[in-house]
């Protein structure tokens, strides 16, 4: 449940995109050139993911259901893309 928590904090404040299994974190990094479009991406798959079954539970496996592939398996996510992920500028010293 904490692990959750961390992925609802850091997704609230556009921080990501990230995964999580069990209690690990994966972040990944666009680049700032890129996140306009990674977001423009991101509404499609949420419009796909709602039109398409949205969230599925089996058993303890929470992900969530996008469009049919052409080979008949649906694509998987492992969150709804709702949120979008902003420019985060970290300065070092």
């Amino acid at each position: 449940m904490l692990a959750n928590a961390g992925a609802d904090i850091f997704r609230a404040n556009s921080i990501g995109p990230l995964s999580k299994c069990v209690d690990n974190h994966i972040f990944f990094q666009i680049l700032a050139a890129y996140i306009q479009k990674y977001n423009q991406q991101r509404r499609l798959w949420n419009k796909e993911i709602q039109e398409n079954g949205g969230r599925i539970q089996e058993g303890s496996r929470i992900w969530y259901q996008g469009k049919i592939m052409p080979d008949g398996l649906y694509e998987e996510f492992d969150e709804d893309m709702q949120a979008s992920v902003s420019f985060l500028w970290i300065e070092s010293r």
